[in-house]
């Protein structure tokens, strides 16, 4: 196999390589390049360029151009050819375990997926500033220059070097309950990082139900809720929920789901999912 190989200089070359070979390299350098193929243009194909910048164009008798830094290739039917020149950047792939991971990345595009468990996306050194956290269809995706574009799915932590945030704050996620507990009980904690985490780590290993049934049983519902009562309960989740508490006639009628046989945690558990999650789903949430 006959190869012919060739670096040019910084200008703009029309390059005519000489007959007789098979292979030919060519690598254009700097300014806009233009190779000359001996043929009409019919029959030949041509590649994207690949990892190293490299457009591959094929001949149907056999002929093959490697061309990098190549900007043009004309014919001799007269016909022009514009090559793309940018190359596609590879993507490195990531994939968790069944059980909880810390998966880490490159400065490349990597395409994370956690599989099942709580997994975080560790990126040390890196500050939340210098990167974007964007929502996606399926899941989310981070860009800097520090860390190229990266794909998430099924991640639901990402700790930065100054910041951790939770990610599965869609309706069920975990980050979802502990943001739903804290608002019907103790809405005005909801901005706080330290309760979040704590909360978080409790959600981690229950459900939205199993958090109101822990903190009942802790005693701290009713010491939110400045009593036990059924009416208690309901003056405690109202205000905490519509920013005011009830009137009567209206903590009346919410009193008697639970005077009625509903039990205090199933009440709790109901009324939280009155509790916005709009904005946090679209941003993640800080914890500690």
């Amino acid at each position: 196999m006959a190869i012919y190989s060739r670096t040019y200089g910084s200008g703009n070359d029309y390059i005519a390589p000489p007959d007789g070979y098979s292979v030919y390299i060519i690598d254009g350098g700097a300014g806009t390049d233009t190779v000359f193929a001996d043929a009409r243009s019919t029959g030949f194909t041509f590649s994207a360029p690949d990892a190293a910048g490299v457009t591959t164009v094929s001949g149907a008798s056999g002929t093959t151009l490697k061309l990098t830094n190549v900007e043009k290739v004309a014919f001799k039917d007269g016909v022009i050819k514009t090559l793309t020149t940018s190359v596609t950047p590879s993507v490195n792939n990531v994939t968790g375990t069944a059980g909880n991971d810390v998966l880490t990345g490159t400065t490349g595009n990597d395409a994370f997926d956690g599989g099942a468990g709580i997994d975080t996306l560790q990126l040390a050194g890196i500050a939340s500033s210098s990167v974007a956290l964007t929502r996606t269809a399926t899941g989310w995706q981070l860009s800097g220059s520090a860390v190229g574009t990266d794909t998430l799915v099924n991640i639901e932590r990402v700790a930065f070097s100054d910041k951790k945030m939770a990610l599965d704050v869609g309706a069920g996620g975990n980050a979802a309950n502990a943001l739903q507990f804290i608002g019907t009980v103790a809405a005005g904690l909801k901005g706080s990082a330290s309760v979040v985490g704590t909360v978080l780590a409790l959600a981690d290993q229950t459900d939205l139900k199993g958090l109101f049934q822990t903190a009942q049983n802790m005693g701290l519902v009713a010491q939110l809720a400045g009593g036990s009562s059924n009416l208690d309960i309901v003056r405690l989740a109202f205000k905490n929920i519509a920013g005011a508490a009830p009137d009567q006639a209206t903590a009346n009628q919410l009193a008697g789901y639970m005077d009625g046989g509903m039990s205090q945690v199933d009440f709790l558990t109901l009324a939280a999912s009155y509790v916005s999650l709009i904005g946090v789903q679209s941003t993640g949430i800080e914890y500690l």
